[in-house]
């Protein structure tokens, strides 16, 4: 009896930890701030996450200007684009939404303009600048996000 409970219990300790969120948050204050619960450094160009077959659920964007309604997915490909002084960084998932990376510019290396702040989190060395430019695609369909200026916070869900 103490084995099936046991194991009852384990199988849903085990579903809910496959179904929680495990955002990725991009703050565009000073300085520029990428974080995750599980990153994998595929390269000098590309973080990836090691939490696979996840899908995005919704985009949160937070800025001096106010907050957006959310931005909701449903197996869609996810493309986020935003420029932070000198930096230009990505966010990508498959056509399916699932396995987001980030990835910067050739011109920007992870190694050169980022230092790991620690194990959740990345920061750019540059930090007197902001976000200048932010576009979202929703399965290639840009999505509206009105004026968007100073501090700016995006939360990417995916469960």
């Amino acid at each position: 009896m103490h084995t099936l409970k046991f194991l009852t219990l384990s199988m849903l300790t085990l579903a809910v930890g496959l179904a929680a969120d495990h955002p990725i948050t991009v703050s565009g204050g000073s300085p520029l701030r990428i974080e995750h619960d599980s990153w994998k450094h595929k390269d000098d160009h590309t973080l990836a996450t090691s939490i696979h077959g996840n899908t995005v659920t919704r985009v949160e964007v937070t800025s001096a200007s106010g907050t957006l309604p959310p931005i909701v997915f449903n197996g869609e490909m996810l493309e986020l684009h935003l420029t932070y002084g000198a930096i230009h960084l990505t966010v990508m998932t498959d056509a399916q939404g699932h396995d987001p990376v980030v990835k910067v510019d050739s011109k920007t290396s992870l190694k050169k303009h980022f230092r790991k702040k620690d194990a959740a989190a990345f920061e750019s060395v540059e930090n007197a600048a902001s976000v200048q430019e932010l576009t979202l695609q929703k399965a290639g369909t840009a999505q509206d996000l009105g004026s968007v200026s100073g501090h700016t916070v995006i939360v990417i869900h995916y469960e």
